[in-house]
C-alpha cells in the first residue's frame, strides 16, 4: 500500500511541476514579446520605418525576378529571327489580309453581277 501512495504522490507532484514549467514558459514568451515591441517602438522614428518598408519591397521584387529561369538554348544564326524580320513579317501579314479582303470584295461584286 505504501508503494501505491508514493506513486500517486509522485504522479501528482510530476503534474504540478509540469504545470509550473508551462506557466514559466508562457510568462517568458510574453515578456520577450513585450520587450521586442518596446524596442521597436523606441528605436524607430517614422522616417526609419518608411525606409525599412522600401527595403522590404526591393527585396520582394528581387525574389520575383529570381523565380524559375529558363535554360539558354543555342539557336543557329540562320534560324534566328531578328526584330527587323518580325516587323517585316507583320507588315507582310497585314498586306496579305488587305489583299484577301479586296479579292473577297471583288468576288462578291462579280457574283452579284
Amino acid at each position: 500500500m505504501d508503494d501505491s501512495e508514493e506513486d500517486e504522490l509522485s504522479d501528482e507532484e510530476i503534474e504540478r511541476r509540469r504545470q509550473m514549467l508551462r506557466e514559466k514558459v508562457l510568462n517568458h514568451k510574453e515578456d520577450e514579446e513585450v520587450e521586442v515591441l518596446d524596442k521597436e517602438e523606441e528605436g524607430h522614428s517614422p522616417d526609419e520605418s518608411a525606409s525599412e518598408s522600401s527595403e522590404y519591397e526591393e527585396y520582394s521584387d528581387s525574389e520575383e525576378e529570381a523565380g524559375p529561369r529558363l535554360k539558354p538554348v543555342f539557336v543557329r544564326k540562320k534560324d534566328r529571327v531578328t526584330v527587323m524580320e518580325k516587323e517585316r513579317e507583320a507588315v507582310r501579314q497585314k498586306q496579305a489580309e488587305i489583299e484577301a479582303k479586296k479579292m473577297a470584295e471583288e468576288r462578291r461584286k462579280y457574283t452579284l453581277k
